[in-house]
């Protein structure tokens, strides 16, 4: 049992209590739980064990006998008894836009529907042409939903890749522990955005598992098995490649499967210079000769690179610098020590201070920037002058009670007006430990006019950063129209640092620009934009969006200690003055 499984049971507990109608703040209570196990570091059976479960935010007792009984038992009491009214599968109808907790229960109860092929159904063979609470406006968005691919798989994004190949591996690792199974492809690399699931098995019996992987899936519409791949695709439109292989093989085999095509076909290029052939098996000689290779490193090594991680591998030039031993030494989790882009609710969120404080010092972080939406933001519940005292004065008592383990930061996150002015005068701005400037309205702008906003607000001595500077939401919202050769330029001179946000839909700054931005000598910061406690592990795909982007320590603020990080953006801030006066 893991605290992801824990974390999911307990969401889906909430949803279900939403649907049935319980109290709301039971049902909240329980989101929160989840949102705190899943931040949480520490294994939850250790603070049971310790009797430390209720220190967790969002744990009282009741909620903490429910998750004693599943660490000891493996079951929550209050989902079996709500399972006895309505069927768990019912929360998938929540991920169907225009679907919230009132809908799916009106769905059941009319209908009997409980899951998106029932529904699929009942809207298309006339079942359902009118509901009772459920407006034909609703009706007719519904069967667009379905119709036209709104709920489509042809790109996930990374989170949700990642949660769909842990539920895979969790069906190896308990029907077939003796088979190995790696994670290759686009999702290994680190995409933005992932298309399909590609997976690397062997060990005993890799055959014999993976057809029982295909009986046990259920909902499998197309399997092409091949010499190479068995290619899964289920009713959703997922596809799943498994490539099998043996244990003397597996380096080439997941150096093929990982790619990217681009990066592979280079590496063939290399080996046919010598006469040799790459396949997935290995290295053919020139004599035939099979050359097998267990690891991936010592593949590179006999093609005479260094080892080139699998973030890089898109052809942008890492096969050079792996030929002259120039590849950048990539930044790592480990080298984070804060985070600083986080809403607490005293804007938006869902945590509150003293939760952030403890979730991120059980992380380890020394400090993090609690950067509340400012006050034009209002649908964001932007602060006013007082809020912001108030919420000052409340960060000082949680470093107060936290000293020595975290310190919270004043920050706050602005909004980039017309003209490229913020909310708050400078008096106020330089109160603030940090200042995110950020875009929040009139996206699409004409492009000298968007880029010319950016520019006059890195000429604020006190706007240290620009947070999400592409303003796209992946899958969703393209890019604003903005010249970054311009706006890099301008921030070189300015010391403006430019965020790496690491919330799943946006991951912006793309790689591409990351790496425009650095030839100008800009420097990152990372922030999970996080709007709970469980958003704050998410700074992992910040980091791998960083490494895509071939980005080092020395390129990131927040690997920096406290002290070396308040002086780095003192120093910045000195310098906007002497320039802009």
């Amino acid at each position: 049992m893991t605290n992801e499984e824990l974390a999911k049971k307990l969401e889906t507990l909430s949803e279900l209590l939403e649907i049935t109608g319980e109290n709301p703040f039971k049902a909240k209570a329980y989101l929160k739980a989840a949102q705190s196990i899943r931040a949480i570091p520490e294994d939850i059976r250790s603070l049971v064990r310790k009797g430390e479960l209720e220190a967790l935010p969002g744990i009282g007792k009741s909620i903490s006998q429910q998750i004693q009984k599943y660490v000891e038992e493996g079951r929550l009491p209050l989902l079996e008894e709500i399972q006895k009214k309505i069927p768990i599968e019912i929360v998938e109808l929540l991920k169907i836009p225009h679907i919230g907790p009132k809908t799916a229960k009106i769905l059941f109860d009319q209908f009997g529907i409980s899951n998106i092929s029932d529904l699929k159904e009942a809207l298309f063979t006339g079942k359902i042409k009118e509901a009772r609470g459920i407006s034909s406006k609703t009706l007719s968005k519904l069967r667009a939903a379905l119709s036209n691919k709104e709920l489509s798989y042809e790109r996930m994004l990374l989170n949700e890749a990642e949660e769909l190949s842990y539920r895979i591996r969790e069906f190896f690792g308990k029907y077939h522990p003796e088979v190995n199974l790696m994670i290759a492809g686009s999702l290994r690399r680190g995409k933005e955005t992932v298309g399909d699931l590609d997976f690397l098995i062997f060990g005993a019996d890799s055959g014999k598992a993976l057809s029982h992987f295909i009986k046990r899936t259920g909902n499998t519409s197309s399997v092409v098995e091949g010499e190479e791949i068995t290619r899964v695709i289920d009713d959703k439109g997922v596809q799943f490649d498994f490539l099998i292989t043996t244990e003397e093989k597996k380096g080439a085999a997941l150096l093929h499967l990982t790619g990217s095509k681009e990066h592979n076909i280079r590496l063939r290029q290399i080996a046919k210079s010598s006469g040799n052939r790459l396949t997935h098996e290995g290295i053919f000689l020139k004599n035939g000769k099979l050359l097998t290779f267990s690891s991936e490193e010592e593949l590179y090594e006999f093609l005479g690179l260094h080892y080139i991680p699998p973030e890089l591998r898109e052809d942008w030039g890492e096969i050079e610098a792996a030929k002259n031993g120039t590849l950048p030494k990539l930044l790592c989790s480990k080298d984070i020590k804060g985070d600083l882009h986080i809403h607490s609710d005293w804007s938006d969120s869902s945590a509150s201070l003293e939760d952030l404080a403890y979730i991120a010092e059980h992380m380890g972080y020394e400090y993090i920037s609690v950067t509340d939406h400012a006050k034009r933001l209002m649908v964001a519940r932007g602060l006013t002058l007082e809020q912001l005292k108030a919420r000052n004065e409340a960060i000082d008592e949680i470093n107060e009670k936290y000293a020595g383990k975290i310190v919270l930061l004043k920050g706050i996150e602005l909004n980039i007006d017309k003209d490229g002015q913020v909310d708050y005068e400078e008096s106020v701005l330089k109160e603030f430990d940090f200042c995110i400037a950020s875009l929040h309205w009139g996206l699409s702008s004409d492009r000298d006019k968007i880029t010319e906003r950016l520019i006059k607000v890195m000429q604020n001595p006190y706007v240290d950063a620009i947070g999400h500077p592409t303003t796209r939401l992946l899958l969703k919202r393209p890019e604003a129209d903005i010249d970054f050769e311009r706006v890099f330029e301008e921030a070189a001179k300015t010391g403006t640092l430019f965020e790496i946000n690491s919330f799943p839909d946006r991951l912006d700054l793309p790689p591409r620009l990351i790496r425009l931005a650095k030839r100008y000598g800009v420097k990152f910061i990372i922030g999970t934009d996080s709007h709970s406690v469980s958003h704050l592990p998410l700074i992992k795909y910040g980091v791998t969006t960083a490494r895509r982007g071939w980005l080092e320590k020395s390129d990131i603020l927040n690997t920096f200690s406290l002290n070396e990080l308040k002086d780095e953006i003192k120093k910045r801030r000195i310098e906007r003055m002497k320039r802009y006066g």
